[in-house]
Protein backbone atom coordinates (compact mmCIF):
# COMPACT_ATOMS: atom_id res chain seq x y z
CA UNK A 1 0.00 0.00 0.00
CA UNK A 2 2.74 2.50 0.92
CA UNK A 3 4.59 1.70 -2.29
CA UNK A 4 1.51 2.70 -4.30
CA UNK A 5 1.28 5.99 -2.37
CA UNK A 6 4.98 6.64 -2.96
CA UNK A 7 4.55 6.07 -6.70
CA UNK A 8 1.54 8.39 -6.89
CA UNK A 9 3.32 11.07 -4.84
CA UNK A 10 6.41 10.98 -7.07
CA UNK A 11 4.32 11.26 -10.22
CA UNK A 12 2.23 14.10 -8.80
CA UNK A 13 5.36 15.96 -7.68
CA UNK A 14 6.74 15.85 -11.22
CA UNK A 15 3.39 16.92 -12.68
CA UNK A 16 3.20 19.89 -10.29
CA UNK A 17 6.78 20.90 -11.10
CA UNK A 18 6.11 20.81 -14.85
CA UNK A 19 2.96 22.90 -14.40
CA UNK A 20 5.09 25.49 -12.61
CA UNK A 21 7.58 25.49 -15.48
CA UNK A 22 4.98 26.12 -18.21
CA UNK A 23 2.97 28.64 -16.15
CA UNK A 24 2.35 32.03 -17.75
CA UNK A 25 -0.73 34.22 -18.13
CA UNK A 26 -3.42 32.82 -20.41
CA UNK A 27 -2.93 30.06 -23.00
CA UNK A 28 -4.53 27.43 -20.74
CA UNK A 29 -5.01 24.70 -23.32
CA UNK A 30 -1.59 25.33 -24.88
CA UNK A 31 0.09 25.15 -21.46
CA UNK A 32 -1.78 21.92 -20.76
CA UNK A 33 -0.53 20.39 -24.03
CA UNK A 34 3.03 21.52 -23.26
CA UNK A 35 2.84 20.07 -19.77
CA UNK A 36 1.47 16.77 -21.07
CA UNK A 37 4.26 16.51 -23.64
CA UNK A 38 6.98 17.16 -21.06
CA UNK A 39 5.42 14.77 -18.53
CA UNK A 40 5.09 11.97 -21.08
CA UNK A 41 8.72 12.40 -22.03
CA UNK A 42 10.27 12.86 -18.59
CA UNK A 43 8.11 10.83 -16.21
CA UNK A 44 9.48 7.41 -17.26
CA UNK A 45 13.05 8.80 -17.20
CA UNK A 46 12.86 10.48 -13.80
CA UNK A 47 10.52 8.29 -11.79
CA UNK A 48 10.80 4.51 -11.57
CA UNK A 49 7.23 3.42 -12.16
CA UNK A 50 5.66 0.01 -12.59
CA UNK A 51 3.97 -0.49 -15.95
CA UNK A 52 0.44 0.12 -14.62
CA UNK A 53 1.49 3.55 -13.30
CA UNK A 54 3.30 4.49 -16.51
CA UNK A 55 0.21 3.67 -18.52
CA UNK A 56 -2.09 5.52 -16.13
CA UNK A 57 -0.02 8.70 -15.85
CA UNK A 58 0.62 9.06 -19.59
CA UNK A 59 -3.00 8.37 -20.59
CA UNK A 60 -4.37 11.60 -22.12
CA UNK A 61 -7.67 11.54 -20.25
CA UNK A 62 -6.16 10.75 -16.86
CA UNK A 63 -3.19 13.09 -17.23
CA UNK A 64 -5.40 15.94 -18.43
CA UNK A 65 -7.70 15.42 -15.44
CA UNK A 66 -4.77 15.42 -13.01
CA UNK A 67 -3.34 18.59 -14.56
CA UNK A 68 -6.73 20.29 -14.27
CA UNK A 69 -6.96 19.36 -10.57
CA UNK A 70 -3.42 20.54 -9.79
CA UNK A 71 -3.97 23.85 -11.64
CA UNK A 72 -7.33 24.33 -9.92
CA UNK A 73 -5.74 23.79 -6.51
CA UNK A 74 -2.80 26.08 -7.35
CA UNK A 75 -5.16 28.85 -8.43
CA UNK A 76 -7.66 28.28 -5.62
CA UNK A 77 -5.10 28.31 -2.84
CA UNK A 78 -2.84 31.03 -4.19
CA UNK A 79 0.20 29.12 -5.43
CA UNK A 80 0.31 31.42 -8.46
CA UNK A 81 0.16 35.21 -8.24
CA UNK A 82 0.16 37.91 -10.89
CA UNK A 83 3.18 40.19 -11.14
CA UNK A 84 3.27 43.90 -11.88
CA UNK A 85 4.73 43.07 -15.30
CA UNK A 86 1.66 41.00 -16.17
CA UNK A 87 3.27 37.63 -15.61
CA UNK A 88 2.43 34.82 -13.24
CA UNK A 89 4.81 33.45 -10.63
CA UNK A 90 4.67 30.64 -8.12
CA UNK A 91 4.41 31.62 -4.47
CA UNK A 92 5.97 28.30 -3.42
CA UNK A 93 9.60 28.63 -2.36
Amino acid sequence: MFNVLKIVFQALALIAAVIGVVERPGDGEQKKREAMEIIREKLPELVSLPQWAKEMFIDSSFLGWIIDIVVWAANRYGFFTNTDAGGTVSTVT
